[in-house]
């Protein structure tokens, strides 16, 4: 999505390469995020790009996977992020943090995932974590998903 207007910034403080990289020479800011458009104009911001998962050379939404995970009656918390994955090029990982209790297998939960969102958007690994990283504002950390 890009955006421009006098209530868009005007670059980024002191790091004239990263407002070089975020500015089209038109000056249309661009904000990460994929979005959608209706029949009726209205806009969907449906992810960030670098949370979009190149699978078969066609994009994934990370969001996409983990609402139909978090679906599953055993799954309290769910983060989703590419890796490397043979002759795909990507596919999603799926940290899962399960409620208490809950006796899911990695098995159940990748079977689950298929039936969900179909053999190509469903994630080829999970991981069971005890909790999925969020910084202050609630929002997934998945530079530290890259690291566990």
């Amino acid at each position: 999505m890009l955006i421009r207007g006098p209530q868009v910034m005007s670059g980024y403080w002191r790091q004239p390469e990263a407002t070089v990289q975020a500015f089209t020479a038109e000056g249309w800011l661009r904000t990460g995020d994929v979005a959608r458009c209706d029949a009726d104009g209205h806009v969907y911001v449906v992810d960030r790009a670098k949370a979009i998962i190149k699978v078969y050379g066609r994009p994934v939404a990370a969001t996409e996977v983990e609402d139909a995970l978090r679906r599953h009656p055993s799954v309290r918390d769910v983060a989703v992020i590419p890796v490397p994955w043979g002759p795909t090029g990507e596919t999603p990982k799926a940290f899962v943090a399960l409620h208490e209790g809950a006796g899911t297998t990695l098995e159940e939960l990748l079977a689950y995932g298929r039936q969900q969102l179909g053999e190509f958007k469903a994630p080829g690994k999970v991981e069971l974590v005890e909790e999925i990283p969020r910084g202050p504002g609630g929002k997934i950390n998945r530079g530290r998903l890259q690291h566990l």
